[in-house]
């Protein structure tokens, strides 16, 4: 983030300035889609737990987020 303050601080041609958020954003999205897979797997507190309170919970948890990517 800081490297695309510069660019627009250093007044850095627009589509450079994209073609790095786009760079960002992908980077974001494969960081996203591990943790999930990490949490979601997780046997201790995720969907996998042998503990149906702690699966609950991590189903919850679960909604919630995808609640609050798709409320405006």
């Amino acid at each position: 983030m800081r490297a695309i303050e510069k660019m627009i601080a250093d007044d850095a041609p627009c589509l450079a300035i994209l073609r790095q958020l786009r760079a960002v954003r992908g980077a974001m999205r494969a960081i996203e889609r591990e943790l999930w897979r990490a949490y979601l797997l997780d046997e201790r507190c995720g969907l996998q737990s042998t503990a149906e309170e702690r699966r609950m919970e991590a189903w919850g948890n679960v909604q919630a987020a995808l609640r609050e990517d798709f409320e405006p």
